[in-house]
């Protein structure tokens, strides 16, 4: 079962919690500050993953929106020029 990013995100600051609290007078060992320089950037990563897809997101509603606004300005702008018409 495929794990979703915001709970990916809580199990990576759950473990750098424990590599930190279990080493609370600095880090004991190199494999220890390997693991947790590779969790914060996997963490990193993830988080930069979210902000890209939620920018792609927001851009694909803004453009569905802006269609929308394009017909209703044609709509008025179209009304706008048949009142300013002078007929004769």
């Amino acid at each position: 079962m495929a794990i979703g990013k915001n709970e990916e995100i809580t199990k990576i600051s759950e473990e750098l919690q424990k590599l930190e609290s279990i080493e609370e007078d600095g880090y004991a060992t190199f494999e220890s500050k390997k693991k947790i320089v590779d969790l914060e950037k996997h963490k990193n990563q993830i988080l930069l993953a979210k902000e890209e897809e939620w920018r792609l997101k927001s851009r694909a509603i803004w453009l569905k929106a802006g269609d929308e606004n394009t017909s209703f300005f044609h709509n008025y702008a179209r009304g706008r020029k048949s009142a300013n018409t002078i007929w004769s």
